[in-house]
């Protein structure tokens, strides 16, 4: 299974997501791949604020998952000031 591209994926779509919020911390989140989609995404530790945001941005990804069926990846993305 991969995700080709995920860090530029997430770096633009995250892109000023910190600066409204201001709480410096790590999303942990899991998703489902099948086939080639993200078909779910859920966020399961860390500030609530980013959730919305965090699963936008992993419905982006392009992920490969043929022929191994159902992949469950899980991802810690963090939050911080510059």
């Amino acid at each position: 299974m991969a995700c080709p591209g995920y860090q530029q994926s997430l770096q633009s779509s995250l892109a000023g997501a910190y600066e409204p919020v201001g709480i410096a911390g790590t999303v942990k989140v899991e998703f489902r791949v099948r086939d080639d989609a993200v078909v779910e995404v859920s966020p399961v530790a860390g500030p609530s604020e980013y959730y919305r945001t965090v699963r936008s941005a992993v419905r982006r990804f392009h992920c490969q998952a043929r022929g191994i069926g159902d992949a469950l990846v899980s991802l810690d993305i963090v939050f911080r000031g510059e």
